[in-house]
């Protein structure tokens, strides 16, 4: 079992390192599978005491939902690859003649030491402070459907329920597009959500990799400072999760 973690935290971490792993879940009428490779994930599969059996994105918003009440256990990945052949043992070339002056041992730098382990939770904090009535702000891969960066003044926030809601969002209005008339038709870049006390904002990047969202209070807020600084932050977050 893993302990102390739940199914979210998990994946998040492994998508943020690149990982190849996988996890069973269960708990009360639920059971589960998820794996990932290299940090994507390639298979999801949940069943549901009283539902159909689900698989894909469904599976894991699912899992995700129920995240607080599931037990974790590793799984073995799998794979069709065959193993790789390991290279071919090649000695080692002679070391160079030393001199006096090189025999010494070179002074070793320090390693250096991040502030933050996950640089998309700093960019979170970062919207979330310099926007004027904000009250929420996150980042999320629209492809896994993973929040990877979270920063909310709102109590008991299920971040794991709340990124499969955002990917709902997106894909839905992505469907709406496509059915408007060719001449005004285009490529989602925004979406704007208004509800009677509170705006929500959601920006992508062109390729749709990745949706940054900041929630303002509707009194106290300002919607189009709201869109400037998630805007800004796109770029940011893509040169992030390039670099990782």
């Amino acid at each position: 079992m893993v302990e102390g973690m739940r199914l979210g935290e998990l994946l998040r971490a492994a998508s943020l390192s690149g990982a190849s792993v996988a996890y069973t879940v269960s708990g009360p009428g639920v059971r589960g599978r998820v794996a990932l490779r290299t940090g994507k994930v390639v298979e999801a599969n949940a069943t549901i005491e009283g539902s159909p059996a689900l698989n894909g994105r469904p599976a894991l918003d699912a899992l995700l939902a129920r995240s607080a009440e599931l037990t974790v256990e590793p799984a073995p990945v799998r794979t069709s690859r065959p193993p790789a052949k390991p290279p071919k043992t090649v000695p080692p070339p002679p070391p160079p003649p030393t001199s006096a002056a090189s025999s010494a041992p070179a002074k070793k730098e320090p390693p250096s030491v991040s502030t933050n382990a996950n640089p998309f939770q700093e960019i979170s904090e970062q919207m979330r402070s310099s926007a004027p009535g904000s009250v929420a702000a996150g980042i999320f891969s629209i492809e896994d459907g993973l929040m990877l960066g979270v920063h909310s003044s709102v109590p008991d926030t299920n971040v794991d329920a709340m990124s499969g809601s955002h990917v709902r969002i997106v894909d839905q209005i992505m469907k709406f597009a496509e059915l408007l008339p060719e001449r005004i038709r285009g490529k989602l870049h925004s979406v704007v959500l208004e509800l009677e006390e509170t705006s929500f904002f959601m920006t992508m990047d062109d390729d749709h990799r990745v949706a940054i969202m900041l929630a303002g209070d509707h009194v106290k807020g300002n919607l189009g400072y709201i869109r400037l600084v998630a805007k800004r932050q796109v770029k940011k977050t893509i040169a992030v999760l390039d670099g990782i």
